[in-house]
């Protein structure tokens, strides 16, 4: 059992929510099968290679990309199914940080 399955999950269920989500670009495959819950009150950190598929999980799960197969819920409801105004609406719940973002890189 690893560190993090240990921990104790907050009450409720999930904000977000993945099921079986899948990605491909034309032929290339990026995502495969991801099933993943965040509850509320829970941090997700997604870490990894160059190229191992980070961004495009992240904008799966803002709906900035649609999954070749798969749902993706917030606060029990399925992304693909909200008009764009909800979306925008929802979008504005998350907040993202990259490790090496900087407004001017020429001036970091």
């Amino acid at each position: 059992m690893s560190a993090a399955a240990a921990l104790p999950r907050p009450e409720g269920g999930p904000i977000i929510e993945l099921l079986d989500l899948s990605m491909r670009f034309r032929q290339q495959g990026v995502l495969r099968d991801i099933t993943l819950r965040v509850c509320k009150g829970e941090t997700l950190c997604v870490i990894g290679e160059s190229g191992c598929g980070k961004t495009v999980l992240l904008k799966l799960m803002i709906a900035l990309l649609r999954p070749t197969r798969g749902v993706v819920k917030f606060d029990g409801r399925d992304l693909a199914s909200l008009p764009e105004h909800e979306l925008s609406r929802t979008r504005l719940r998350f907040g993202f940080l990259f490790q090496m973002a900087a407004l001017f890189d020429s001036l970091s």
